[in-house]
């Protein structure tokens, strides 16, 4: 068997392990598109047919939280949410996703909040208009968010606790995903799987006769240090950062990430990567880490309310843990 690093980028994997035909567990790749991005799965399985039938099934899954979670999707269950406000019957997916969402939303005291909908919605018309938004609507978009408006009632009910608030998981849907599908996979029978939505990764088991998955991330073109080298077995990695979307206005680059508390889209070179035992978690924290910065973290000892989360910051002059 052939070892190389796995390498994470923006669009997923580029290089992985390889088994020969004939071993005992061979290795199989799919790939198809969804949530903005391009999802892949590499798993072990015995045929080919075993592994195309679990790796359908898996990417069935992904299509369904799209329409679920979907922000750009006006029929998606987000989407349909009451503008209004007020009780609602959703989903198990959605409550589940809610759940999570609120508590590394007051773990983080807002610098994630699922809530921020109203807000990314003046941002993006913004990067159409190339067009900074008004101050006044800044702050009345900020009205309705806040994830102390919302209350999970029960696991089908939920409470938007005032008019317009709009959900996003922009921050969080794909690691949920990458959850979702790996659940998925192990229902099939697959016992060692790695799943890449847009860079992001989760994993099963190890490889047949490895420790772990080796996995590379990679460093922002601004950032000259060594690259971050992984071998994940069980667990998710997810990097966020200006980087990735932004645009300019007036000679001012802005980035589509944004500080939640403020309203504001963040205006400065950062790029986090956040390594956690789900997908969902790394997703929500790498952007979260962005926004506070390594000191805003460490103020609030974010590391020690999970097991098994660590990160990392990377600044145009060095790397931080």
């Amino acid at each position: 068997m052939n070892r190389r690093w796995t390498q994470v980028l923006g669009l997923g994997i580029l290089a992985a392990f390889s088994c020969k035909a004939g071993s005992p567990s061979e290795r199989f790749e799919f790939e198809k598109p969804g949530m903005g991005t391009l999802f892949r799965i590499s798993l072990y399985a015995q045929d080919f047919e075993t592994a195309r039938s679990a790796a359908e099934r898996a990417f069935t899954r992904m299509q369904h939280l799209e329409r679920e979670l979907s922000d750009w999707d006006a029929d998606s269950a987000v989407r349909k949410l009451p503008f209004a406000g007020g009780r609602v019957n959703v989903s198990q997916d959605l409550w589940d996703i809610l759940f999570l969402s609120i508590r590394v939303a007051e773990a983080t005291k807002g610098a994630f909040d699922p809530t921020v909908g109203p807000v990314v919605k003046l941002w993006r018309r913004a990067s159409r208009q190339q067009k900074l938004p008004a101050t006044e609507d800044i702050e009345a978009a900020l009205e309705a968010v806040g994830w102390g408006h919302m209350d999970l009632i029960d696991e089908t009910e939920i409470n938007l606790g005032v008019p317009g608030m709009r959900l996003d998981f922009g921050g969080i849907g794909k690691g949920f995903a990458l959850d979702a599908m790996l659940g998925v996979l192990g229902e099939e029978g697959i016992a060692s799987a790695l799943v890449d939505g847009g860079g992001d990764v989760a994993v099963s088991n190890p490889p047949p006769g490895q420790q772990g998955w080796r996995v590379a991330i990679e460093s922002p073109p601004w950032y000259s240090g060594e690259q971050l080298r992984l071998l994940l077995a069980n667990q998710a990695i997810a990097s966020s950062g200006t980087r990735f979307r932004k645009f300019q206005v007036d000679g001012r680059t802005w980035s589509h990430l944004l500080d939640p508390r403020t309203g504001m889209a963040l205006d400065y070179d950062i790029q986090a990567t956040a390594l956690a035992p789900s997908g969902a978690l790394a997703d929500s924290l790498a952007s979260a880490a962005c926004v506070l910065g390594p000191e805003g973290w460490q103020n609030n000892s974010l590391a020690s309310k999970w097991r098994g989360v660590k990160t990392w910051w990377f600044h145009p002059d060095e790397a931080l843990e």
